[in-house]
């Protein structure tokens, strides 16, 4: 509870619509309640790269726009949105990126959230009502976790909403993909054809999945022997029962 209540005080300045204004106002997190979700990460440029957080954050921002959801960044090292590559071309409108303000705070803050103080990456997720909802050490967050059990769509999804490709070379890239997306949610709504589906899915392999599928294995694998136990024990119980009420040579 302390660490909620001074995390309420750390100090973001906020995204703005620049089409309107041009002044970002500075506020503490607690201002924020009721107003936005926060996602703060503290690292350095390394590990912000390396967790690929960064890539993960640009292609689902608009999803982070419609969870209400400002992501703040916090890094240890002497590091700008530029060196992190955030510019226009891959945050779009960025009125999901807030920027931390008293950077030292921060640091504090941190440094006093981690009982054994590290180099690694840290971070954090509070709720509308400055709760903590998630945290995590070493590893980024699992955003698509986060946004699909945590940060729920506070907007409409509209599947009218044209996709934002980005301009250049990964524009064939991203249609590919969109198309690959359309092709799935098709077979699997007004499908059956297995073969068809099959050549949907992508042949490399994806450690996230491979944990899913290991928990959903082992899973099946514990209810089958608790079957099988609590099988086993009825059964010996009834024959125990038929053998005390007719007699064991009946």
């Amino acid at each position: 509870m302390e660490k909620e209540l001074n995390a309420g005080n750390l100090v973001v300045r906020l995204p703005v619509n620049t089409a309107i204004s041009s002044v970002r106002p500075q506020v503490r997190l607690e201002e924020l309640r009721s107003k936005r979700r926060v996602v703060a990460i503290w690292g350095s440029k390394h590990q912000l790269e390396s967790s690929r957080v960064l890539n993960t954050l640009c292609v689902l921002r608009r999803r982070l726009i419609q969870s209400q959801t400002l992501v703040v960044l916090i890094p240890t090292d002497e590091t700008c949105k530029a060196d992190l590559g955030l510019d226009s071309y891959q945050i779009g409108d960025a009125l999901w990126l807030g920027e931390p303000c008293n950077t030292d705070e921060w640091d504090k803050y941190f440094g006093e959230l981690v009982e054994n103080p590290t180099n690694e990456l840290v971070w954090f997720a509070i709720n509308f009502k400055g709760r903590s909802i998630a945290s995590g050490l070493s590893e980024g967050p699992r955003l698509f976790e986060l946004l699909g059990q945590q940060l729920q769509p506070m907007e409409i999804l509209d599947t009218s909403d044209e996709a934002e490709l980005l301009e250049g070379e990964n524009m064939s890239i991203a249609k590919q993909i969109l198309e690959k997306q359309q092709q799935f949610y098709k077979l699997l709504t007004n499908s059956d054809d297995a073969i068809k589906m099959q050549a949907v899915y992508s042949g490399e392999s994806a450690d996230e999945i491979n944990e899913v599928c290991f928990v959903y294995k082992a899973c099946s694998l514990l209810l089958h022997l608790v079957h099988y136990y609590i099988s086993q024990t009825l059964n010996r119980s009834y024959w125990e029962e038929e053998e005390l009420i007719i007699g064991p040579n009946v």
